[in-house]
């Protein structure tokens, strides 16, 4: 039997620009006019194929973010240049209508290193820290690599939730972020993990429980932390729940069919394709994994190789692929036969576009804030 999924849709852009915050305390440091390179995202789902053509919604995008493109964002907003506002602004330029419905989303995401997430149940920031550590793991089989005695460059991910009154001033969950940060970073950085009360098994999973462990008493708005080892792979506890993402990027070729541009309509694309593959599950007892990345890579190898350095004009059975949602779609229900515990497939292309195909029952915004 098949397996049954969901998708969604997404677009991004870039602008470089200025602004000028209103309302923070004198000397803060973003109280002066300071700019960044800003990524704007925007989801929707998928269940009607023919709902948005993903090309023209994605120049829709780029015409917005291109009028924003070095300038003053007070110039063109006034004062209302925070994270929330920019999101109703892009709501207003997306779908004409100043929040996201239950089936929409929006980031705006200021730097690689933190973001404001806007969807119709919540507000939320996230702030990435980085640490270098080393460990290994006691537990694995002889002769795993993860045996040795070895380093990462670790990124940490710590996601809060934000109430009514915060979005108006998300700037100080960020600052309460960076407070609890920097004694944790005091007690990780240059450190040996497995030498650390409650990490004698340091994985990526166990990392990040502890991590939230550490937190959660003392910033109950904590939604999940994740833990990266490399830009690849990573893993995220929530309170309850582990979840892992492998990622891989596909450098192949493609013709959609339901192009709609009369320009690069029947044109051949070639594309760095950015996939990921998200698994939840119970956490091993004795290994401390979700699941080995390694075998994972393993069990996707057969798939990755029909689709890198091919020509993905057609799905399986033959039919033109129409778009980037159809193609992750069949990728999702390959995959899903082959690698236990997947729950979503996401795919995202140099030029913004991206689809995601989960599990119905899924939050699909649960994913979608992996950025």
């Amino acid at each position: 039997m098949p397996t049954p999924f969901a998708s969604s849709s997404s677009v991004s852009g870039y602008a470089d620009a200025a602004r000028l915050l209103p309302n923070l305390p004198q000397g803060h440091h973003a109280s002066q006019l300071h700019g960044h390179r800003f990524r704007f995202k925007a989801w929707q789902a998928s269940n009607d194929k023919n709902l948005v053509k993903h090309s023209d919604w994605q120049r829709q995008l780029e015409s917005w973010t291109s009028s924003l493109h070095m300038s003053s964002l007070n110039t063109h907003f006034g004062d209302a240049v925070r994270d929330h506002d920019l999101a109703i602004h892009l709501a207003k330029t997306c779908w004409h209508h100043n929040s996201p419905n239950q089936e929409q989303g929006l980031g705006v995401f200021i730097s690689p290193n933190h973001g404001y997430i806007l969807d119709a149940n919540a507000s939320r920031v996230w702030r990435r820290y980085h640490f270098h550590a080393a460990h290994y793991l006691p537990n694995v089989p002889a002769g795993h690599k993860c045996g040795r005695l070895h380093g990462h460059s670790f990124q940490v991910v710590l996601q809060i939730q934000l109430d009514a009154a915060e979005t108006c001033s998300y700037q100080h969950g960020f600052d309460v972020l960076d407070k609890h940060w920097a004694n944790l970073n005091l007690q990780l950085d240059g450190r040996c993990l497995n030498e650390i009360d409650g990490l004698d098994n340091p994985t990526s999973e166990i990392c990040s429980q502890w991590i939230y462990q550490q937190l959660i008493p003392s910033l109950p708005t904590l939604l999940n932390v994740t833990v990266y080892e490399t830009e690849s792979c990573a893993a995220r506890f929530d309170g309850t729940s582990f979840e892992i993402f492998k990622g891989f990027d596909l450098d192949s070729a493609i013709r959609w069919a339901d192009d709609s541009n009369i320009f690069t309509r029947n044109r051949i694309e070639g594309h760095r394709i950015g996939l990921k593959l998200y698994l939840r599950a119970p956490l091993d007892p004795l290994y401390g994994w979700t699941a080995d990345f390694a075998i994972v890579k393993d069990q996707f190898r057969p798939l990755f190789t029909q689709l890198d350095h091919h020509d993905l004009s057609r799905l399986p059975n033959g039919d033109p692929c129409p778009n980037l949602v159809s193609l992750n779609e069949s990728i999702f229900e390959r995959t899903s036969a082959d690698v236990p515990y997947l729950i979503a497939t996401e795919l995202s292309l140099t030029d913004g576009r991206g689809s995601l195909t989960h599990a119905p029952s899924l939050e699909k915004n649960r994913l979608l804030l992996w950025d």
